[in-house]
């Protein structure tokens, strides 16, 4: 059985008037913005319940108009400033758990950070002892990037967020051509005394650092875009 329209008193017209254009503008301005909040309602479902009935009465009242009987303006323009509240109320209590989880994603980097600016340490000494200038400069391409992984897990920021992503995949190739020709006796005694007993082992951590930053600045890129989202929806006031 489908819900029944708000009980109110149509007023029946054929042109409508100014304030009821008004409003029914203002309405599909809400209504068209309703996905943007749907994707906080996990963050505050609560909020998100509360919100869904005032959207689902300004629709109702969106129908009416486009029947020509739209619904008394002070029962409309009350209806509308409401849903404007809840969308408010949800776009900031949803904003301050993604903010929450944000700063837990970044907490979470910190062993990765310690990782990465160990290794490169390790890595930047064999550079010191490599004699031949090509392999010398794969590994300076390789330090340069993991250098950027390590900044950004140090101090990750929606602007970095692109910068990793695009080169999230060639991580691997990078490090698997920045130490190919490691295997010699001299770079082994260097990185054994930064605690790396192997190439494999260097390959192997290297490897789990890089995916494990690859994989917050991607959740974190969807968190940042929430959070601007949430803010922006916080900032816009209610209908008057």
């Amino acid at each position: 059985m489908k819900d029944s329209p708000p009980t109110c008193n149509r007023v029946s017209m054929t042109t409508p008037s100014a304030e009821a254009t008004a409003l029914h503008t203002a309405s599909r301005a809400e209504i068209d913005h309703a996905g943007v909040m749907e994707q906080l309602a996990s963050y505050a479902p609560a909020d998100w319940q509360q919100y869904s009935g005032s959207l689902h009465v300004i629709n109702d009242y969106v129908g009416l108009f486009q029947h020509g009987e739209a619904p008394p303006d002070n029962e409309w323009h009350r209806a509308l400033h409401e849903l404007g509240e809840d969308r408010r109320q949800l776009a900031n209590n949803a904003d301050v758990v993604i903010r929450e989880h944000i700063q837990q994603r970044i907490a979470h980097l910190d062993s990765a950070r310690r990782e990465l600016r160990q290794l490169i340490a390790a890595l930047q000494d064999v550079e010191q002892a490599e004699s031949d200038n090509e392999e010398a400069m794969h590994l300076v391409h390789l330090v340069m990037n993991l250098k950027d992984l390590a900044e950004f897990a140090e101090h990750p920021s929606p602007e970095r967020v692109a910068n990793i992503l695009t080169k999230r995949y060639s991580y691997d190739a990078l490090i698997e051509r920045g130490i190919e020709n490691l295997a010699n006796y001299q770079f082994m005694v260097v990185l054994a005394s930064h605690g790396v007993a192997s190439k494999q082992e260097l390959q192997s951590r290297l490897g789990s650092a890089a995916q494990e930053v690859g994989a917050a600045a991607e959740a974190l890129q969807f968190e940042y875009h929430l959070h601007g989202k949430a803010e922006e929806y916080y900032a816009w006031p209610a209908h008057q």
